[in-house]
């Protein structure tokens, strides 16, 4: 949720100093995701699947970042590259606080 804002704050930022600390949030950022992300899957990962689940993790990933790029572009190349960077990531964080809301809430017929 952080690197959507940090994203979406480099996307409107006219600020040259301040772009390049929103860079370097995002960059941090996202470093310390993919860190966890790896450890994670190759920690759950079969032992015997190892290398296949690795593989398709990082396949997955490397995929879905060339279409989020041909999006960018498409809607870039009609509102700007900047608004469209930023509908981006503030879609995304829809997304999550979706997902989150929907992950966090109790069962039904759970009582507290």
């Amino acid at each position: 949720m952080l690197w959507c804002v940090a994203i979406a704050g480099f996307a409107a930022c006219t600020n040259y100093t301040l772009a390049l600390a929103l860079l370097f949030a995002v960059g941090f950022l996202e470093l310390s995701f993919n860190a966890m992300a790896q450890t994670l899957v190759q920690l759950r990962a079969p032992e015997s699947d190892r290398g296949r689940v690795i593989g398709l993790y990082m396949l997955s990933g490397l995929g879905m970042r060339a279409f989020s790029g041909v999006t960018i572009g498409i809607i870039g190349g009609l509102i700007g590259i900047h608004w469209s960077l930023a509908l981006s990531a503030l879609a995304l964080l829809a997304i999550i606080a979706t997902l989150l809301a929907l992950a966090t809430r109790p069962a039904p017929g759970h009582k507290s």
